[in-house]
């Protein structure tokens, strides 16, 4: 039997999101000394702005991104001006080896804690979640 949705689709999408506006990339996608200097450590200026977009969005909203993802230019600009990274355009390129974006999600993972939400998650937090009904 098929479980009713929680949320919408429209309230899906807006979990999702990856901000735009300056206060909220202010919040969320600014760099500490520390996750700079882990970025510092990629070579290539394509992979130091993707590893650095990866870390943000995995933060913040919980999530991966891939080459098909829209990512906004504004965020875009915000991450590469504090890698000081003039040209953000060069980001394109994090894609021409798709191995490297799963190595860095793997190290992502592994570095901060960050899980896979997996069918098991869901169904253990459907559980927690959902009122039990008596009899």
């Amino acid at each position: 039997m098929p479980r009713r949705s929680v949320l919408t689709e429209s309230e899906k999408q807006a979990l999702l999101i990856i901000p735009t506006e300056l206060p909220e990339l202010s919040k969320y996608y600014l760099l500490s000394e520390a996750d700079i200097s882990l970025i510092g450590k990629k070579r290539g200026k394509h992979n130091k702005l993707g590893f650095a977009l990866l870390l943000c969005c995995m933060r913040y909203p919980g999530s991966s991104f891939d080459a098909e993802t829209d990512i906004p230019l504004l965020t875009l600009k915000f991450i590469a001006n504090q890698l000081k990274i003039k040209d953000f355009s060069v980001w394109r390129n994090y894609f021409k080896r798709d191995s490297t974006r799963r190595e860095h999600i793997l190290e992502l993972q592994s570095l901060f804690g960050f899980k896979t939400f997996t069918n098991s998650h869901y169904e253990n937090y459907i559980k927690k979640l959902t009122p039990c009904k008596t009899k």
